[in-house]
């Protein structure tokens, strides 16, 4: 009795079910991972060997804590701790070829790791009180620092600051306008080289009076700015220039964000660390945007049955 030795056959739509990158991390639409954009630089010392198999050889790090940023204290989401962050974030440092060391003889990197939430800027006159009623305040960019601009109803610099423009309603709504209008471009500013827009921003500004699609993406760009976003930002230093000559020298930085309305960062972290672990450490020019951590989940294969022994003795002559 002859055994029949032809494959199992299987449609091709099962195949690609069994293939499909789903976009959940729970395999379900209603809790879909958030779209990440990411961006990386790499100093021009920074160079990665890479293997016979064409991966890059691991490289050991450490980690260090740098600076949480929650201006209103007030998202529970953020409330993880740093060590809590760091071991969240190490899946997608393995995926990137990093590995966690524990001695500083063998260590290459000290990945300093910052994370945080930026302000969501609102748009001035146009779209209501700025800050509400009660006043409020908006960070934005200076030295490297922060810069806070606070308003309140009996803000008596603002009122000053106004007088020269007259008395008219229309000419303090026009001063006001003027005052926000520089304010959000500041803080625009500020959140773009924070979570790495900042090239594509002046790109698209200029080819934007010619290229429509640039436009477009400018108005994409800071739209996305203008929201608040959940983001990490980690900076690569080589650990034994610190440790043996006491100098820092960065060698990598690689930001990523989320947008953080309907959004947890405690919930989210893994899934934006993970969609951005092909860019961590690398030069990547661009902004990536639309970033996704694809899951591979088999579905039921189909049976199809297996061919008469009399068809495949003819399809083997």
């Amino acid at each position: 009795m002859k055994i029949c030795t032809n494959p199992i056959r299987v449609s091709f739509q099962s195949i690609l079910t069994a293939l499909v990158l789903l976009t959940s991390i729970n395999g379900t639409c209603a809790n879909q991972p958030p779209s990440t954009t990411a961006f990386s630089e790499t100093s021009p010392d920074y160079k990665r060997v890479r293997l016979p198999s064409g991966k890059f050889r691991p490289e050991t790090y450490i980690v260090g804590e740098g600076i949480k940023m929650d201006k209103s204290k007030e998202d529970e989401s953020l409330s993880l701790s740093f060590s809590g962050v760091a071991h969240i974030l190490s899946d997608a440092l393995y995926e990137a070829d990093y590995i966690p060391s524990s001695n500083p003889e063998e260590t290459d990197l000290l990945i300093v790791i910052s994370w945080g939430k930026t302000q969501a800027f609102d748009r001035g006159i146009d779209g209501g009180p700025l800050m509400g009623s009660s006043g409020g305040s908006i960070v934005s960019g200076g030295n490297g620092g922060f810069q806070s601009y606070d308003f309140s109803e009996g803000d008596l610099a603002l009122n000053n600051s106004l007088q020269k423009y007259g008395e008219s309603s229309f000419d303090l709504r026009m001063a006001t306008q003027e005052m926000f209008d520089r304010i959000r471009s500041e803080a625009n500013i500020y959140n773009a080289g924070l979570l790495g827009y900042g090239h594509d921003l002046v790109r698209s500004q200029v080819l934007g009076n010619t290229v429509l699609s640039m436009r477009w993406l400018r108005n994409d760009l800071i739209a996305e700015l203008e929201s608040s976003r959940y983001f990490v930002i980690l900076q690569a230093y080589d650990f034994q220039k610190i440790w043996k000559e006491k100098e820092r020298k960065l060698l990598w930085t690689t930001r990523f964000s989320i947008r953080a309305k309907g959004r947890r960062f405690d919930e989210d972290l893994w899934s934006m660390a993970m969609a951005s672990s092909r860019v961590i450490g690398r030069n990547t020019e661009r902004l990536n945007r639309n970033l996704k951590q694809a899951r591979v989940e088999f579905g039921e294969l189909e049976y199809l049955g297996v061919e008469k022994e009399a068809q495949q003795n003819a399809a083997e002559k």
